[in-house]
């Protein structure tokens, strides 16, 4: 039986690999795009006529919390820090449940926008099994955390290869890859960023890092100086400054590479 072939038409179609093309249409065999083009009098199993609109490819987003999308509108204008502390004290009041919802949520809004592709950073793991139910395609970064010395690196690095080794065996077969996120240069420690460069270099696992968000996080790095140097103190947490801008600390502990995104 020879599979349905689809047509997709429109008054303008923008491959962006070339040319807009007016009164355009694209061809779908077997789930894949077989041609872009002007267009024809062909008939296939189904013809989409979309009429005065635009066909392009979905858009894609490198950098998403889908799991945060319930916070939207109660943490806003907020300077970073106590942002972040915000953010990080509301966090253990969500479920296993909540965190689903919530990512699903934030999924389902990017594909109504158009957005097919994202790059998402996640604790739970929730974002994964969100983009995997609506159908996204693209990477989730499993994050790691550790700038104190109450867990050991190794240990770390043990339960963070079996949240990545869970995530892929739950997206396999998908549009999905699995990558690591070690947070930032203010949440993990010089040891941590060291193995957690070597896991991913010895898996072939992308990286994504936070990285020169905020004045606080530059001073921080620059005299160890600011509100998280204030909070290493009160925390006792032995901290070295680097006196470099975030991406040159980065690239001396050897975590950036070609599959870095930052």
């Amino acid at each position: 039986m020879t599979p349905p072939v689809r047509i997709l038409r429109a008054a303008w179609v923008v491959p962006i690999s070339q040319q807009p093309i007016a009164n355009g249409e694209v061809v779908i065999e077997r789930g894949r795009i077989a041609a872009v083009r002007p267009a024809s009098f062909a008939t296939g199993d189904e013809v989409d006529d979309f009429g005065d609109a635009i066909l392009l490819p979905g858009l894609v987003n490198v950098h998403t919390h889908l799991d945060y999308t319930v916070m939207r509108g109660l943490l806003e204008d907020l300077e970073f820090f106590p942002w972040i502390r915000e953010l990080t004290a509301r966090a253990p009041d969500l479920n296993e449940s909540d965190w689903l919802a919530s990512a699903t949520w934030g999924a389902a809004e990017a594909l109504a926008a158009g957005v097919t592709t994202i790059g998402d950073c996640t604790f739970s793991g929730a974002a994964a099994a969100a983009a995997r139910a609506i159908g996204l395609d693209g990477t989730i970064y499993q994050e790691v955390f550790g700038i104190d010395e109450l867990r050991p690196v190794d240990e770390i690095v043990a339960e963070l290869r079996q949240r990545v080794e869970k995530l892929q065996s739950e997206c396999a077969g998908t549009r999905l890859q699995i990558g690591i996120s070690p947070h930032a240069p203010y949440t993990v420690r010089p040891a941590l960023f060291r193995a957690v460069a070597e896991y991913a270099a010895g898996s072939g696992l992308p990286i994504c890092i936070h990285a020169a968000e905020s004045q606080a996080e530059a001073s921080l790095l620059a005299s160890g100086a600011g509100p998280f140097g204030d909070m290493y103190g009160r925390r006792g947490i032995d901290w070295k400054v680097p006196d470099r801008t975030s991406v040159a600390y980065l690239d001396g502990l050897g975590i950036l590479g070609r599959r870095t995104l930052l």
